[in-house]
């Protein structure tokens, strides 16, 4: 049970991660494009 819930607290802050790379990255687009 322990291990389960540490991976899943892993991969969440791996979406996390993810999603933040994201949304700089269109944050940086949409600096250059206007």
């Amino acid at each position: 049970m322990k291990k389960n819930k540490f991976k899943n607290i892993i991969g969440l802050t791996l979406v996390e991660i993810l999603i933040g790379v994201v949304v700089s990255m269109l944050m940086m687009g949409a600096l250059y494009t206007s």
